[in-house]
C-alpha cells in the first residue's frame, strides 16, 4: 500500500501535526488482521498508522533522498506488534524507533526495554507519537536518543521500560539528520546476549500460551526472552505458534527444527496426545501397562527387582521387571546399572529394546546409559533396538548427535472418522553423511484397537509421486513405513480413508 499526503494531512508543522480520514482508518484496520488477540491487532493497527504517517512526512515534507527501510524487514516488523509497541526503520545512516501512544494527556515516554537493550536493536533515537484516534489525528511529540534513554530514564521493572518526562524531549526532529550529530551521539554499547540452549527455547516456545490473550514478553526473565526474540528463526516459530498457522495454512514442517529440539504446536509428544500408553505403541511389543499409584512408594522395591534382572529368571519376566523399573526408579544409580548390564547381555531382542527404553525414562544425563545406548547405535545390529535407542537417547541427552525425536498429531478427516480419531506419529533418527531415518506410523488416537479397514499412508516424493505405501487390513493395530531422506530433501505424508485425505509437507 502506497501512504502518501493524500492520505495524511498536516497540521501544523512546527510540531508535526498530522490528520488522516475516518476512511483510511477503515481501510488501515481491514489490514492489521495476522495477530492471536485483540489487544495485538489494536497495536498493529495503532504502529501501521504512525509507521505510514511518519514515512509520508519524512518523504514528502522533508524530501530525504534516503531510502526508507523496515528493520528488521518489512514481515518481521509486523510480527512484532505480536509482542511489542514500537517500529524500527532505518533513514540513511539513522535508526529511529517509532513509538505510539493512546494516552489523552502525555506525561511522560516510555520505551519497552526490548529496544533499548537488545544488542543490535538499539535506535539513534526514539520518537513519541500521540494518536488519536476517535479525532482522527496524530502528534510528534519529539524524540529522544538512546544516551538520554539510557542515562536519564527511570526503569519501570514492573512493565520493563524506560520512562522519560515529555520535558526531557526533542521537539524539533530537524536534527536527527545532520550527520556530525549522529555521530557525537553515539548509542551506548549493550553487553551481549547469552546464548539460549535448544532445551531452554523449547520450554520457552512451549509455555508462550496464546490463549493468554496479552503479549508474553513479562513471562519470562528478559535475558531469555531477548534471546529468543532476537533469534529470526524463533521469532518467527513463537509468531507462528500464536497464531497457530500449522492448523490455519498447513504450512511446512521444518524437519531440521525438530533435530534442534524446537517444535510447532499441532505436533506433541506421544504421551501428551496418546496418553501414558503412547510409549507402548510405538513399537510391536504390546504389555498392559500397570500405573503406580505411588512411586515414591513402590521405590522401596528397586532392590529386589535388581535382584531379579541379575538372577536366572525367563526373558518375559526379565523384561516387565525392566519396564518398572523405568517407571519406578527415575535417576536410581543402580537401576541405571542392571538396565545397562541387561541391555548388554540379554539374548532376547524385546528385553534389550525394553531395557532402552527404560534407559530413556529414568537415566537424564547419566553418562554410563548415553554411553550405552550411543554404543548400539554404533553396532547398528537391530532396527527396532537402533530406534529405541536413539529416542531414549534423545531424552536423556538432547543435544546428542546421534538422539532422535519422535511426535505425533491427531489426524482429522471429518465424517469419514468419526468419533475413531487416528494419529500419525513421525519417527527420526540421524545417520552418517547428513542422512536422517524416517519412521512413520499410524495408530488410533482413542479408545479403538485396530485401524479403520482400507486406511493407507502414503509418501510422496517432492515431485508429487508415490514413494511408498501402507493400508491397514480388518484387524491392523498400526501401519508403518520408514525410509531415509538426505538433508535439504522435502516429502509429504498422505492419510487417507475412501474420498477423504489428510497431507503432511515435510521440509529439512
Amino acid at each position: 500500500m502506497k501512504s502518501g499526503l493524500q492520505e495524511f494531512q498536516i497540521i501544523d508543522t512546527a510540531q508535526i501535526w498530522l490528520a488522516f480520514s475516518p476512511e483510511y482508518e477503515k481501510h488501515l484496520l481491514l489490514l492489521v488482521k495476522d495477530y492471536s488477540y485483540e489487544a495485538a491487532r489494536w497495536n498493529a493497527y495503532l504502529n501501521r498508522l504512525c509507521l505510514n504517517a511518519f514515512i509520508s512526512w519524512v518523504k514528502e515534507y522533508l524530501a530525504l533522498p534516503e531510502i526508507l527501510l523496515l528493520l528488521p524487514s518489512k514481515d518481521e516488523c509486523y510480527q512484532l506488534w505480536e509482542f511489542l509497541n514500537g517500529t524500527a526503520i532505518q533513514v540513511g545512516e539513522t535508526r529511529i524507533v517509532l513509538i505510539p501512544t493512546e494516552d489523552s494527556i502525555v506525561e511522560e515516554f516510555c520505551v519497552q526495554r526490548e529496544w533499548v537493550d537488545i544488542p543490535g536493536w538499539e535506535a539513534n533515537y526514539y520518537i513519541s507519537i500521540q494518536v488519536n484516534p476517535e479525532k482522527h489525528w496524530l502528534r510528534v511529540l519529539g524524540c529522544a536518543s538512546h544516551n538520554t534513554i539510557k542515562e536519564k530514564a527511570e526503569y519501570d521493572e514492573i512493565t520493563r521500560s524506560y520512562c522519560l518526562s515529555r520535558n526531557q524531549l526533542i521537539v524539533d526532529l530537524n536534527f536527527m539528520w545532520i550527520k556530525e550529530v549522529i555521530y557525537e551521539e553515539k548509542k551506548v554499547a549493550n553487553n551481549k546476549l547469552a546464548q539460549l540452549s535448544l532445551m531452554e527455547a523449547k520450554k520457552l516456545l512451549k509455555k508462550s500460551d496464546r490463549s493468554l490473550w496479552c503479549s508474553p514478553r513479562l513471562d519470562f526473565d528478559f535475558e531469555k526472552w531477548a534471546a529468543l526474540l532476537a533469534d529470526e528463526n524463533l521469532r518467527k516459530l513463537l509468531y507462528n505458534q500464536r497464531l497457530d498457522v500449522h492448523d490455519i495454512a498447513q504450512d511446512a514442517t521444518n524437519l531440521t527444527n525438530w533435530l534442534q529440539g524446537i517444535f510447532d504446536i499441532p505436533w506433541q509428544t506421544l504421551d501428551e496426545l496418546l496418553g501414558p500408553r503412547g510409549n507402548n505403541l510405538a513399537f510391536a511389543w504390546r504389555g498392559r501397562e500397570e500405573r503406580q499409584k505411588n512411586i515414591e512408594d513402590q521405590a522401596k522395591n528397586i532392590p529386589a527387582l535388581i535382584e531379579i534382572l541379575q538372577a536366572d529368571y525367563n526373558e518375559e519376566t526379565r523384561l516387565k521387571v525392566a519396564k518398572c523399573l523405568g517407571a519406578i526408579a527415575p535417576g536410581n544409580l543402580e537401576a541405571i546399572a542392571a538396565l545397562i548390564d541387561l541391555l548388554n547381555t540379554s539374548q532376547s531382542k524385546w528385553t534389550r529394546w525394553q531395557a532402552a527404553e527404560s534407559l530413556g525414562e529414568i537415566g537424564t544425563g547419566n553418562q554410563q546409559a548415553i554411553t550405552a545406548l550411543t554404543a548400539v547405535l554404533n553396532k547398528k545390529q537391530d532396527d527396532e533396538l537402533c530406534w529405541q535407542a536413539a529416542l531414549s537417547l534423545g531424552k536423556i541427552d538432547p543435544s546428542n548427535p546421534k538422539a532422535g525425536v519422535s511426535r505425533c498429531r491427531q489426524i482429522d478427516l471429518g465424517m469419514q472418522l468419526a468419533g475413531h480419531p487416528v494419529a500419525l506419529l513421525v519417527y527420526l533418527m540421524p545417520e552418517a553423511n547428513d542422512k536422517i531415518a524416517v519412521l512413520l506410523k499410524v495408530h488410533p488416537a482413542g479408545k479403538d484397537t485396530y485401524l479403520p479397514q482400507n486406511l493407507q499412508l502414503i509418501v510422496l516424493d517432492e515431485s508429487g509421486a508415490v514413494f511408498d505405501q501402507a493400508q491397514a487390513r480388518s484387524a491392523d493395530n498400526w501401519i508403518q513405513l520408514s525410509f531415509t531422506y538426505q538433508a535439504g530433501d522435502n516429502f509429504h505424508v498422505k492419510v487417507t480413508l475412501g474420498d477423504v485425505s489428510h497431507t503432511e509437507e515435510f521440509v529439512s
